[in-house]
């Protein structure tokens, strides 16, 4: 059987969201059970930011940033929901989380619906596609880049 990465501590995080949800209403905005999860981790000695920024860069460029609902001892992201249930959407936003910070496992939480629900998802790293390499023959047609026009070498 695979051992769940980070899983002594993703079991914490999963007790303390269970606590904040029994412990509050479904009435309140994100940003309530953010810091309600916060003061608890912090409380078991659990390194935890709300709210870190994480910059977008584009060939040396600014493009947009990303905030994070929690990251959790610099392994763990958490997305808190208030929704009637947890979408594709939510998930969609906790992958993208996880592959700007550079990391393997997320937690997506749910407060708003009638009951507990949460969804523990993980990132397998991948190397890109696509190399410099095959840019420059996607771009040229060949892998040569001392050749401008390879195509018309065997016409000549």
């Amino acid at each position: 059987m695979t051992e769940l990465l980070h899983k002594a501590l993703t079991q914490s995080i999963i007790g303390v969201y269970y606590d904040v949800y029994n412990g509050t209403s479904r009435i309140y905005p994100e940003y309530f059970y953010d810091r309600a999860m916060v003061h608890d981790l912090r409380a078991l000695k659990i390194r935890c930011v709300q709210q870190p920024e994480y910059q977008i860069v584009y060939k040396d460029r600014i493009v947009g940033k990303q905030i994070l609902d929690i990251l959790i001892a610099r392994e763990v992201v958490v997305e808190d929901k208030v929704a009637p249930a947890l979408t594709r959407l939510h998930k969609a936003q906790l992958l993208s989380y996880l592959k700007v910070t550079g990391k393997q496992v997320g937690l997506l939480f749910n407060f708003g619906g009638p009951e507990p629900e949460f969804q523990r998802l993980y990132l397998v790293p991948r190397k890109p596609k696509v190399g410099k390499a095959q840019v420059e023959r996607a771009i040229t047609g060949h892998d040569r880049p001392d050749l401008v026009a390879p195509e018309m070498v065997s016409e000549l």
